[in-house]
């Protein structure tokens, strides 16, 4: 991991802290954009990528964790709803075995 896609994922983390605080979830339109240190921060496209990123198996652990941290995270959002669950996407249960 490099020392710029560490501070863009910090960016982003800091963008959904400041639109948690504000609004009280994390259900991001894709096209929101957060004004971060004085800086427009594409919110919306960054939380869908890391959504995405999870879903295909490329985001790491580490990220995982992270993310699973925040009590309003949801993995995936079906039709407006909330589908709140952390581990394996849907049906992705056993596939490292």
């Amino acid at each position: 991991m490099t020392a710029a896609s560490r501070a863009a994922f910090q960016t982003g983390l800091t963008a959904l802290a400041q639109f948690l605080a504000r609004e009280g979830h994390a259900l991001v339109a894709g096209r929101h954009v957060e004004r971060v240190a004085g800086r427009d921060h594409r919110l919306g496209v960054w939380v869908n990528s890391r959504r995405q990123d999870f879903k295909t198996g490329w985001l790491s652990d580490e990220r995982v964790a992270v993310l699973n941290a925040i009590p309003e995270w949801v993995w995936s959002v079906y039709g407006g709803v909330e589908a709140d669950w952390r581990g394996d996407p849907p049906g992705e249960e056993g596939r490292d075995e």
